[in-house]
């Protein structure tokens, strides 16, 4: 990878789950060569208190909140706080492989992508299962693809901010 670049990891969050959010939370923070913050959105006023204090330690972390709760929503208000040259999200109960940030700002160092998307794995106890059966191509329809298998997973994209909108994420399922 060439010069360090700096993400924002826009973490969404009712606040209810704090071990998931801090291990999610130490994931993002500890990325190799790259600087990373963290936009926690809070949405919903059921969040447990203590993670403010929790969470105003770090200066790499900054907390925005939304009344009602909606992740999507959550997540556009996040891209729309973000002033880095890249953002991804991160859901509080999920958490980046060390190399995740890095591995995709090597392919957006391509100035004509957006966003890139790399796979993971689910945890069990036994091992870690890949998250995608079947990766699409992207010479094939991706739309199509979506249909089979979800290939856009919250933790697995990274969007080179400035041309991705944040009304994108407004309103989804």
């Amino acid at each position: 990878m060439g010069a360090c670049s700096t993400v924002t990891v826009i973490v969404p969050t009712i606040g209810t789950r704090i071990p998931q959010l801090k291990r999610a939370l130490e994931s993002a923070l500890e990325q190799r060569n790259c600087s990373t913050y963290i936009n926690v959105v809070i949405n919903g006023n059921r969040y447990d208190r203590n993670l403010e204090k929790f969470l105003s330690f770090d200066r790499r972390i900054t907390l925005s909140y939304l009344r009602q709760p909606s992740v999507s929503q959550a997540r556009s208000l996040g891209v729309r706080k973000t002033n880095t040259e890249f953002f991804a999200f991160l859901d509080d109960d999920d958490e980046l492989l060390p190399h995740a940030l890095e591995t995709r700002l090597d392919v957006l160092q391509d100035l004509t992508l957006d966003l890139v998307v790399t796979d993971g794995f689910y945890k069990t106890v036994a091992d870690l299962t890949p998250f995608m059966e079947h990766p699409p191509h992207p010479a094939n329809d991706l739309a199509l693809a979506i249909l089979r298998e979800n290939w856009l997973a919250s933790a697995g994209a990274l969007f080179r901010s400035g041309r991705i909108e944040e009304k994108a994420f407004y309103n989804l399922p």
